[in-house]
């Protein structure tokens, strides 16, 4: 009697537990990569590559958690190397807000032109004073933002949980007084743009 072929149990384990991540992670990786390339289709592809990864590299074989803070780790730098591959990051500030829209159109759909067109820019300004950061500081706030606890935070970055504190208290207030700075150029610009047509 011949044995049957099968395939080996470790493997059929192996993609189970990947096609549980996948279902679990795969919305929340997309949102996080998307705070960085606000293109749904290129956050798609960040993530997918992210999980193409996990599964080779023997990730499968962690906790939970750890295998979470380690696809956080790679899909921010995979999306931070795609925007810096582009070379056009100014370019994409402007173009960003627009390619979003696919994932968010359905929200906004009831809002009218004025508050659509406010909420663009302000998507746009924001995501340019997160760019000017330094990328740990702007990590660590995206990471907040995106609903991780301290733990995660600490495994994504590599840094010890009793930092984590120090070092979101220090990102918030850079980006605060960036964006302070940013407001007050706007401000600034406008009059100048007002005492222009007053002449």
């Amino acid at each position: 009697m011949h044995a049957r072929a099968s395939v080996p149990a470790s493997i059929v384990n192996a993609e189970a537990i990947l096609e549980d991540r996948f279902r679990r992670y795969y919305r929340d990786l997309v949102g996080l990569a998307m705070r960085y390339v606000d293109d749904v289709h290129e956050a798609d592809e960040v993530v997918q590559e992210a999980f193409w990864r996990h599964y080779h590299d023997q990730v499968l074989i962690r906790p939970d958690r750890e295998a979470y803070a380690w696809l956080c780790r790679v899909t921010v730098n995979l999306a931070l190397n795609s925007i810096r591959g582009r070379r056009r990051e100014a370019a994409r500030l402007d173009q960003v807000a627009r390619q979003g829209e696919a994932v968010r159109i359905a929200s906004q759909n009831e809002l009218d032109p004025a508050d659509q067109l406010i909420r663009r820019e302000q998507r746009a300004a924001v995501r340019h004073v997160l760019l000017e950061m330094p990328e740990r500081a702007r990590t660590c706030l995206v990471l907040r933002h995106n609903g991780l606890s301290y733990v995660e935070i600490a495994s994504v970055l590599r840094v010890a949980i009793g930092s984590v504190g120090t070092l979101l208290a220090r990102a918030e207030r850079e980006f605060t007084s960036r964006w302070d700075e940013r407001l007050q150029s706007s401000n600034d610009l406008g009059r100048g743009k007002g005492g222009s047509d007053g002449l």
